[in-house]
């Protein structure tokens, strides 16, 4: 007997003995196999040949059975999902146009944000085929019911608030009507202003009364400035005047008073009073008189 016969003789032995062994390791393996856990912020769905059977399996470790009998499919419980909806830049715009029309007929660009979360997997994933485009396609339905009963001015200025909140009341309201699974948390408008062809008559408009109240108050302010103005010099030239007159009063009194000296000093003693009064006049005089020498020889021989 050659060494490839014993060899396979080995094998057919081994084969015979451990056939049911592998059998019972891989039934093993295959039943394992349908243990599976779910996070702490997951929820999972079980299907059984595509149809749910368990719409919402809690964290913790779990058995189903295994495929393909049965699937799992885990989603976020806690996740924040989100669609972004833009009707300039929608596949459907060309259709619909990519502005929204108020109730006087006024056209307005809108983008907004539709924030979402799946309390319920089994119903979001077993209720529709695509729930994320049933919200989306409610979500511009109200946004156009919306816009089409409210005025240009309370949308842009004081209704943006409002309008988040129907939204969000009016988006979950359609939600619950079929229960898709879908709690909106939040509207945000991410753009809700006027066409760019529009929008500088539009703000011109609107920033008229400012521009005009600015004129007001600017008038206002060069009017006060000119009569803080008026005011002090009014006061300044009454200080003048009152200073010039109280020097005038002082050099009269002063006058007055060189006078009755004088007189009393004529009375007293006339010839050196009127003396006194000589040379002080000619003193005055000689102040302001020019004095030039003139050489009287060359003056005769001329």
């Amino acid at each position: 007997m050659s060494w490839w016969q014993d060899i396979n003789r080995v094998y057919r032995q081994l084969f015979h003995r451990l056939r049911w062994l592998v059998v019972v390791l891989a039934l093993m393996l295959y039943g394992v196999s349908g243990f599976y856990s779910v996070d702490a912020d997951q929820r999972a769905v079980v299907s059984r040949f595509g149809r749910i059977v368990e719409q919402n399996v809690m964290p913790g470790m779990h058995y189903r059975l295994p495929w393909p009998v049965e699937s799992v499919e885990t989603l976020s419980a806690v996740e924040l999902r989100s669609i972004n909806i833009d009707f300039a830049k929608e596949l459907d715009s060309a259709l619909t146009g990519s502005e929204l029309t108020t109730g006087k007929g006024d056209l307005i660009e809108l983008a907004l944000q539709v924030q979402y979360s799946i309390p319920s997997p089994g119903k979001f994933l077993s209720v529709a085929m695509d729930a994320e485009t049933i919200l989306r396609n409610i979500a511009k339905a109200q946004a156009v019911i919306y816009v089409s009963q409210r005025e240009l001015d309370s949308l842009l200025t004081t209704g943006r608030s409002d309008f988040q909140q129907w939204m969000q009341q009016a988006i979950q309201q359609e939600l619950d009507s079929f229960s898709p699974g879908i709690t909106v948390t939040n509207v945000m408008l991410n753009r809700l202003e006027t066409p760019a062809v529009i929008k500088q008559a539009y703000d011109e408009v609107q920033m008229a009364p400012a521009a005009r109240e600015k004129l007001i108050q600017d008038a206002l302010g060069e009017r006060e400035t000119k009569l803080a103005r008026a005011r002090s010099e009014v006061n300044k030239t009454l200080k003048q005047a009152q200073a010039q007159a109280r020097a005038q009063v002082a050099n009269t009194e002063g006058e007055v008073q060189r006078l009755n000296t004088l007189i009393v000093s004529l009375e007293r003693q006339p010839g050196l009073a009127k003396k006194r009064l000589y040379l002080e006049t000619l003193k005055q005089i000689l102040e302001n008189a020019r004095v030039s020498f003139i050489n009287r020889d060359k003056v005769e021989r001329n």
